[in-house]
């Protein structure tokens, strides 16, 4: 679902890591350690997600993937 998801929503190679992770319930922490990103730009990049997504939080992305 999520692959289809974010083809769809033309997310970039990494938006989708991000994406993929977030789904999986994990933290900024833990996502930033992951990837070797600040959390800065994991916050970037959920941001970016969540606007190609049409959403304003995680339980909206949540929602996008259990409609699909």
């Amino acid at each position: 679902k999520c692959a289809v998801i974010a083809e769809s929503h033309d997310l970039s190679a990494r938006e989708i890591e991000v994406f993929l992770l977030l789904a999986k319930g994990r933290g900024t922490t833990y996502i930033q350690d992951k990837l070797y990103i600040s959390s800065h730009t994991v916050k970037s990049h959920t941001y970016k997600i969540y606007r190609k997504l049409g959403v304003f939080d995680r339980q909206g992305m949540l929602d996008v993937i259990l409609q699909e």
